[in-house]
């Protein structure tokens, strides 16, 4: 609006303008005051990478259980095999 107040002077829809932007402020201004708390739960970057890395952990021990579970399936199904057979 500051620019078309250079050519032509519409001051009472400038103000407009100027009060709506404001209460959209106010409006988000009071949003938030009413979610910071939860905002500042919200973990950094540093405390993402530190559970990442815990998680590392189990999901390589679940690796290792699923490769051992893979390998007793062949197993077992050798020993059906085998079984049938007979």
């Amino acid at each position: 609006m500051d620019v078309i107040n250079i050519w032509k002077p519409y001051y009472h829809l400038d103000s407009f303008f100027r009060v709506m932007t404001a209460l959209a402020s106010i409006g988000t201004a009071i949003a938030l005051l009413k979610y910071t708390p939860e905002i500042i739960l919200i973990p950094n970057a540093e405390e993402f990478r530190g559970i990442n890395i815990k998680l590392q952990e189990p999901i390589v021990l679940l690796n290792q259980k699923e490769e051992q579970l893979r390998i007793a399936q062949i197993q077992l199904s050798k020993i059906n095999e085998e079984l049938e057979k007979r």
